[in-house]
């Protein structure tokens, strides 16, 4: 199946794909490493589509919630649950969490194609600890050509 193909009819077939190509995964983890969370640090991922990275900070030792609007992510997220990773489903504009309730807020690839990311920062400050960090990953130019042909 094609990349366009994917994209029309199993978006989350794509959105796993793309997480799961090697250079996308160290970028993620590169990126999530860095941010300094500790062994049992509350996290949630907005936009946690497949959710690959929710569970490698769950594998690091945080305690993860992964948020995504669609079902069908969710399902392939569900898929590779482990203890200490959770999903549900919630849309970036309007978070179902308290306000100061994470430690750290994160939220990659999802800015850049919300249509009010002004209203997702919001969202994300808002859930987020006073003392805690939100972070976002926005790509910069496209994707490799030899993985855009993978797909």
């Amino acid at each position: 199946m094609n990349i366009l193909a994917l994209l029309c009819f199993s978006p989350a077939s794509l959105f796993h794909k793309i997480n799961a190509l090697p250079w996308y995964q160290g970028v993620l983890r590169t990126w999530a490493d860095s941010l300094g969370y500790k062994t049992c640090d509350s996290i949630l991922e907005v936009g946690c589509a497949t959710g690959q990275l929710t569970q490698y900070l769950a594998q690091c030792g945080a305690v993860v919630i992964g948020v995504d609007k669609s079902p069908k992510m969710l399902q392939k997220a569900n898929a590779a649950h482990t203890d200490r990773a959770h999903f549900e489903l919630a849309s970036a504009l309007d978070l179902p969490f308290e306000d100061n309730q994470f430690d750290y807020v994160i939220a990659a690839s999802l800015i850049n194609i919300i249509s009010e990311p002004a209203i997702a920062m919001h969202e994300m400050t808002r859930v987020c600890k006073p003392d805690g960090k939100v972070s976002v990953l926005v790509p910069q130019t496209g994707m490799m050509d030899e993985d855009v042909a993978s797909l």
